[in-house]
């Protein structure tokens, strides 16, 4: 029933499908920052870290995180596996870690589709001029993205469980776990990109 080599082959698709997602959202403007999901830079505020990067090398840090992400979902889900003494094979890690990239690649296309922020100065009934900022977009894109990460969570529980082979209650404390440990490669990542 379970393929290895199909799904090996279907999880690279995905996690590739989400590198290029997060590379396109960065190309418009909107990326994890958009997202809400703000990294600590240290004393170097954000606004002025964007601003002195090229669009070009802003969308090659973009790839490298977002692969760096892949890659350690991917390498974190086969330690989870030997660690909590599944039965699954590398290529279901493969693809665990690929379905779960899903959700926050449908988040970085609606985010593509949605656009960076907008505002303009506008004049109100009183006649002061105030700036709008497209606030629906941006709750839409912080919705999404919770959406995303609880889903993503159950994906990867649910692989852990039915794929990996690992006892419902173990997969319970590997998915924090392998999460907690992505996120902060994803930080080590972005820190020393910026």
């Amino acid at each position: 029933m379970f393929d290895p080599n199909r799904a090996l082959v279907v999880g690279g698709i995905f996690g590739v499908f989400f590198v290029v997602a997060a590379m396109l959202a960065a190309l418009r403007g909107v990326g994890m920052i958009g997202l809400g999901m703000a990294m600590d830079l240290g004393n170097v505020s954000l606004t002025e870290n964007f601003a002195s990067l090229t669009k070009g090398s802003f969308i090659i840090k973009a790839f490298l995180q977002s692969l760096g992400f892949a890659a350690t979902l991917i390498v974190t889900c086969a330690l989870a596996r030997i660690v909590f003494r599944g039965h699954g094979q590398l290529a279901g890690d493969f693809y665990i870690a690929g379905v779960s990239l899903l959700p926050l690649a449908a988040v970085f296309l609606v985010g593509l589709v949605l656009g960076p922020d907008i505002g303009s100065p506008r004049s109100d009934v009183a006649g002061r001029t105030t700036l709008t900022v497209l606030v629906w977009k941006d709750a839409v894109l912080k919705v999404g993205t919770v959406f995303a990460l609880a889903y993503s969570t159950l994906l990867l529980y649910t692989g852990y469980s039915k794929i990996a082979g690992i006892a419902e209650e173990k997969a319970a404390l590997a998915v924090p776990v392998v999460l907690a440990v992505s996120l902060l490669v994803l930080s080590v990542i972005a820190r020393n990109l910026l």
